[in-house]
């Protein structure tokens, strides 16, 4: 079984943390418009899932005024809209219908075809089972003020009691006398969701204080034959109709679920067709049987009339007759949809925010399996509230819940891998770092230790193991301890030397002067006598005095050349410390060249060099170590003569060995450059000629630590900067920056 590495897992803190952000982040967002808009989407392709079992029911019929009977009548009734009349004859042959709804509204009077409206009113009147519509606005309008007896079709105030109802201030009731003959009245206001599609039907309204059905429940009232004023909705939202018990949401809507087709639709035209060839005792195609019983819907299906077609979650644009008998189809047969409560749909997105932290979910593989089985296992359970229990749970914040939080749990461990990558990679290349010095000082130690091996060979062969390697290691501690001390010390040593060395040659300068003086004083004397004197007497003399004034020119020469050497010295290392001193930059590199080029001179006096001085004369003072910077100088320039003299040997007629040193003056800065035309330094070996023991000398002629001691004084002591430019076989290039 395959485990995690410990430094590789997510704390539980954090992988809590991480599912609760993201359950949090996904109820924020379960309102957003696109969430929404996903979410509706979703919810009419479940919807026509539902609906495509959805039979409408055989009980409601409907009588559409379309475009066929308005071109047919216009001829014998004139256009649009008809006398009150015609309506009596479709009610007439109608009447055996246990309810009569018209979805039209009849507001106005018919002041142009004389007594139609009181005899629509009689004849509604005698059949006693005619439901009216009413039209509600939010606009202000000229209001007809319903009579007490329209209030009187008002539902019960504790119909909705501490319901939130949608309110209107304006509205159109029937005319008078048609209110004062109809059963029941209805309002038929929908609305529509932000993205204009209804998706559930409105059964009551605030207008005046009142409460007022919508026509389809006003309809059902009457097909169920239920008291008006004893319908109420219960404090868990359930609205009971006969033997039907309705789920409502807010603002007392009824979430419904269009039929598959369209409820059987009879033509006005040939309603009146039918009434008229009854009355002429003639055979007709429509009988009065057919609506015996049933629920009768008149409506507006006329194009030129279409004020109230919308868009339902089924996708079909259907008249408002249509969808008002799909509402009534769905209330007389307790069918309805539900959505969730806000609880169940915070646990939901809780729990499947949760899923990822199932164990063994680190693999991309296996968290894709199980986010699949939880999505198909979702789908399912989404499917079975709908179908079974009539809710419909959402399904877009859920899944995206789901798919975050798997997404940002994944990128934790992923970013928790890569930091662990990142730090193994990190330490291993330490570890490669370390052991390439580590090598590199062994080759190093092996090659000079095979050397000593070698020579002492048969004296170790003698000795124990245990004092070869005590031995071994105190000869490696000593030699490092008499390299820090001779660097330590060099100052002090060569100072003392130097004052050793200045009082006799002090003599020797002022003796050798004297000598001078005096011989001169005597050739005076003896060219004023040398008449008296014997002529070889006086040659052997002018010789010897000769011979003396010359010895003593060179010794004075060679003596004032000594003591500017141990001036230079003196210079150089006198009352060292540590602090930095204001320090004339000039004048401490010329001093540190002449220390330099004596000691070469003194090595080897035919050695012919150009030594180029290039001083920036506005570089006067600056605050720097004396004595340590010149030791750095010092050894740069011993590694420039040595560099020259090699390549003097390679080239020996057309060489000229030339060292060059300039000093320049920056902003913020001072710039010291070394440049000579030796050898070079291969660019293979350029990234290590700092490090401590490495050397391209010959063996027992340099100890690698020049280089090495120069930049901890030009970078650690100075914070500054060394930098090296080289061209194998042509030049090196040295340049010092010390921050001013």
């Amino acid at each position: 079984m395959d485990t995690v590495p410990e430094q590789l897992q997510l704390s539980i803190k954090l992988k809590l943390v991480i599912c609760l952000s993201v359950a949090a982040v996904s109820l924020l967002l379960h309102k957003v418009h696109i969430i929404e808009a996903i979410e509706s989407r979703l919810y009419d392709f479940r919807i026509r899932l539902s609906a495509s079992e959805e039979i409408p029911s055989d009980d409601i019929v409907v009588i559409g005024i379309d475009d066929r009977s308005m071109t047919i009548l216009e001829s014998q009734i004139g256009r649009w809209p008809w006398p009150r009349y015609i309506y009596d004859g479709i009610i007439d042959y109608c009447s055996e219908a246990k309810a009569i709804a018209f979805d039209i509204i009849l507001s106005e009077q018919d002041l142009i075809n004389e007594g139609s409206d009181s005899l629509l009113a009689e004849s509604v009147n005698k059949y006693g089972k005619v439901i009216s519509a009413l039209h509600l606005s939010e606009d202000v309008i000229d209001t007809l003020v319903p009579s007490q007896q329209a209030e009187d079709f008002s539902l019960s105030e504790n119909f909705a009691k501490k319901k939130r109802l949608h309110s209107y201030n304006s509205s159109l009731f029937p005319y008078p006398e048609l209110l004062q003959s109809t059963k029941y009245i209805g309002h038929i206001n929908q609305e529509l969701d932000s993205d204009n599609v209804i998706r559930s039907y409105v059964l009551a309204s605030h207008f005046q204080g009142k409460i007022y059905p919508s026509l389809a429940l006003a309809t059902a009232i009457q097909y169920l034959d239920i008291d008006l004023k004893s319908l109420a909705i219960d404090q868990n939202n359930y609205l009971s109709l006969g033997n039907n018990i309705l789920r409502l949401e807010d603002q007392c809507k009824l979430r419904f679920i269009p039929t598959k087709t369209l409820p059987k639709t009879y033509s006005a035209f040939d309603i009146l067709k039918s009434w008229q060839l009854e009355n002429s005792n003639k055979k007709t195609t429509i009988t009065r049987e057919e609506f015996e019983g049933k629920i009768v819907l008149i409506g507006s299906l006329a194009a030129g009339l279409q004020k109230d077609k919308e868009v339902t979650a089924g996708g079909q644009s259907l008249d408002g007759i249509y969808i008002t008998s799909m509402a009534l189809n769905n209330m007389i047969n307790g069918r309805y949809l539900t959505l969730s409560p806000m609880p169940y749909n915070v646990l939901i997105i809780v729990l499947l925010s949760f899923i990822p932290l199932l164990p063994n979910l680190r693999k991309p593989r296996m968290m894709v399996i199980v986010i699949l089985i939880v999505v198909i296992g979702f789908g399912l359970t989404v499917l079975y509230f709908q179908l079974g229990l009539k809710i419909i749970l959402p399904v877009t914040s859920p899944v995206l819940a789901l798919l975050s939080s798997s997404i940002s749990l994944g990128i934790a461990y992923w970013y928790t891998e890569m930091m662990h990558s990142s730090k193994l990679e990190f330490n291993l290349q330490e570890a490669y770092d370390d052991l390439k010095i580590s090598n590199e000082k062994l080759e190093e130690y092996s090659k000079t230790l095979e050397i000593k091996v070698d020579e002492r060979t048969q004296e170790l062969k003698e000795k124990n193991t245990k004092l070869e390697v005590t031995l071994q290691q105190v000869k490696e501690m000593q030699n490092q301890l008499i390299m820090q001390e001779k660097l330590a010390s060099l100052g002090q040593v060569t100072a003392g030397i130097a004052h050793e060395i200045k009082n006799p040659l002090n003599f020797v300068n002022n003796f050798s002067t004297l000598s001078i003086s005096l011989a001169e004083e005597l050739n005076e004397i003896l060219a004023n006598d040398k008449i008296n004197l014997d002529p070889k007497i006086i040659e052997d003399v002018d010789l010897i005095l000769k011979d003396i004034m010359s010895n003593s020119n060179k010794i004075h020469e060679h003596g004032i050349r000594a003591n500017n050497i141990v001036q230079g010295m003196l210079l150089q290392y006198q009352g060292k410390n540590d602090d930095k001193t204001d320090t004339d930059i000039n004048r401490l590199v010329g001093e540190s060249i002449n220390v330099v080029y004596q000691s070469e001179m003194v090595k080897d006096q035919s050695f012919n060099i150009e030594i180029a001085k290039f001083f920036d004369p506005d570089l006067k003072f600056a605050m720097v170590i004396s004595h340590t910077l010149s030791r750095a100088l010092i050894n740069l320039l011993n590694n420039a003569f040595y560099a020259v003299r090699e390549k003097m040997k390679k080239n020996a007629n057309d060489y000229v060995p030339t060292i060059k040193v300039f000093t320049k003056k920056l902003e913020h800065s001072i710039e010291i450059k070394i440049y000579d035309n030796g050898v070079g330094i291969p660019s293979e070996i350029k990234s290590d000629i700092f490090n401590p023991f490495f050397t391209t000398k010959p063996t027992g002629t340099g100890t690698g630590l020049g280089l090495s001691v120069c930049f901890d004084i030009v970078t650690k002591v100075h914070k500054g900067a060394l930098t090296v430019n080289s061209d194998e076989g042509k030049f090196t290039e040295i340049k010092i920056t010390l921050p001013v």
